[in-house]
């Protein structure tokens, strides 16, 4: 029996994904350090910038907030429910091996006693009933912790995109803060000035313009970070006012590139396309619902799928990225050009279109041999 699945908060996995998930974000987070410097900043008193008073929550780190995204975010908690299900399931079925006990009992009459009958049920052969719903089963457990999986992933990366949007806006913050600054010690001066009568009225009036454009422009960043902060206490359940800023030694890193590297070394993202282009090559004849439904399966896996059929038309207008769609009419003519070692699925909408194929993949593999695999959907005309 496979054993209970833990989630990712209680795994001693937890550290490598948050770590891989940290290199992930540093590759936005690297962008935004030269931003702040735009122009030469001098102290500022670090307040809130919206209300005027200091900052009343401490700036979070973003190990924090993922660990907590993980454990609160209620699409993994949904995934993690379908998982314990599938779990359940699976059990449910295993148990169809072991002998089912049954008891009955019926009174014959009044006077009698309550004559009780035990049996004692085990299945010799059911034509691979039970194994066929075990193994069903089994493949439902590894779809939902694919998913399970792939939900933490998405989030994770959603909330290093939100931390990186939230330390980019508040490092142009600062860099608007002094700006405006700036431009208002520029205003007090040219008005003096125009008080004094040294310059005119048409400076003062730039002068002001242009602060009010700083001052726009600082306003517009406010509302950025406010919207970055919604995000980020959407994704984590953390009030979040401010993050802590990081850089390639904060996530044990000797230089920005270095991590790029590992980035790129433990991208699952990386990995599944090299092995989509090195896939095993599958022709799948057929572009009806069981086409389709195929399709969506394979486009997860380390296949590089022809998807054919006589019908042009019947292809959605998008499809994974390992999978081509491709007319051909006669639709068997398409196994002549097939790759060596193709496994070939035939589920076509037409029965003569099925035997078609069928007879032209196994004339190729009375004639090369080089065909992996032939597989034709059933049904009992065929």
């Amino acid at each position: 029996m496979r054993s209970p699945w833990q989630p990712p908060s209680a795994s001693p996995g937890l550290r490598s994904w948050i770590g891989t998930s940290l290199l992930g974000g540093l590759l936005l987070l690297s962008v935004s350090s030269t931003t702040a410097q735009v122009v030469n900043q001098s102290p500022v008193e670090r307040a809130n910038p919206i209300s005027g008073l200091q900052d009343p929550l401490p700036a979070q780190d973003l190990k924090t907030l993922l660990q907590h995204a993980l454990a609160r975010h209620p699409a993994i908690a949904t995934r993690r429910q379908e998982m314990a299900a599938a779990q359940g399931v699976l059990a449910g079925a295993q148990w169809q091996r072991y002998p089912s006990l049954s008891v009955q009992g019926a009174a014959l009459s009044s006077n009698s006693g309550l004559p009780v009958t035990v049996s004692l049920q085990q299945v010799l052969w059911s034509g691979g009933r039970i194994d066929g719903a075990i193994a069903a089963a089994d493949a439902r457990v590894l779809a939902a912790n694919a998913a399970t999986l792939a939900e933490e992933q998405g989030i994770l990366e959603r909330t290093i995109l939100a931390y990186a949007e939230l330390q980019r806006q508040q490092a142009r913050l600062e860099a608007s803060q002094e700006n405006v600054r700036r431009h208002e010690d520029l205003f007090g001066l040219i008005s003096r000035r125009v008080g004094q009568e040294v310059s005119s009225a048409a400076d003062s009036a730039l002068a002001a313009a242009r602060l009010a454009q700083a001052r726009a422009e600082r306003q517009q960043i406010l509302a950025a970070i406010g919207n970055a902060r919604t995000l980020l206490q959407a994704l984590s359940g953390d009030a979040v006012r401010s993050v802590i800023a990081l850089d390639a030694p904060a996530l044990g890193f000797d230089s920005v590139a270095a991590a790029l590297v590992a980035a790129e070394q433990f991208s699952p993202e990386i990995a599944k396309q090299r092995l989509l282009a090195n896939g095993q090559p599958l022709a799948l004849f057929g572009g009806g619902h069981v086409g389709r439904a195929l399709i969506h399966v394979l486009g997860n896996l380390p296949f590089a799928v022809r998807w054919i059929d006589s019908r042009d038309e019947i292809f959605p207008a998008q499809v994974p990225l390992n999978v081509v769609c491709e007319h051909s009419d006669p639709v068997y003519a398409a196994v002549a050009d097939l790759a060596p070692h193709s496994a070939v699925l035939i589920m076509s909408f037409s029965h003569a279109e099925d035997l078609d194929v069928v007879a032209a993949c196994l004339k190729r593999q009375r004639a090369l041999g080089d065909i992996g695999f032939i597989g034709l959907i059933g049904s009992k005309t065929k």
